[in-house]
């Protein structure tokens, strides 16, 4: 019976802090080394084939197992917003005011529109003239140093399947694009 109740409490550590896993670890290391293979690969393709443009990054299996335990982290403990926002997010965007930015993080479109009319309500009270999304716009570039629809993509247009697609298959996807590239430029010369 207490082998049953060891197991349990195993199994909850591993969900609080799946980093400090041995057992999560091991296997995101496998899916790590694989990705930073494949990734090597790629490149080196790129580079035999002199694929125009800029050939893809190498991946740092360390950093890649930490960022797979904290996807598995942010999952269990129902935390997916910061995570985007450490691991998907350019940093100055993502560090101009953290707990304001993760409040949009998956922002369902009628409270983010109402964020935006309030926005501009209160910069037309201090005497600022512009449509609703002019000076939505303006507050995003001053606060966030992006332009409105690139914080909608980045940070309000974020689903929990989008930030665990991009957490766990990123990396492959990336370089699956790589390979495709490196065909697409090898039948262009070919032909």
């Amino acid at each position: 019976m207490s082998l049953g109740l060891d197991r349990l409490q195993e199994l909850r550590q591993i969900a609080q802090n799946p980093r400090q896993s041995e057992h999560l670890r091991e296997a995101a290391g496998v899916i790590a080394h694989i990705e930073a293979e494949q990734r090597r690969t790629a490149r080196e393709l790129h580079d035999v084939l002199d694929v125009p443009g800029e050939a893809p990054a190498l991946i740092d299996e360390d950093a890649r197992v930490d960022q797979l335990c904290d996807l598995l982290s942010a999952r269990v403990s129902g935390n997916l917003q910061s995570y985007w926002l450490e691991h998907h997010v350019p940093d100055h965007v993502s560090e101009a005011d953290d707990a304001e930015t993760v409040r949009y993080v998956g922002m369902d479109a009628a409270e983010w529109n109402a964020t935006c009319r309030e926005w501009a309500e209160n910069y037309r009270e201090q005497g600022v003239d512009g449509g609703t999304t002019e000076i939505a716009d303006a507050h995003i570039r001053r606060t966030w140093d992006v332009p409105l629809e690139e914080f909608e993509e980045l940070v309000v247009n974020v689903t929990p399947q989008r930030v665990l697609q991009e957490g766990a298959t990123g990396p492959s996807q990336r370089t699956q694009e790589a390979y495709e590239r490196a065909v697409d430029h090898a039948a262009g010369e070919s032909e």
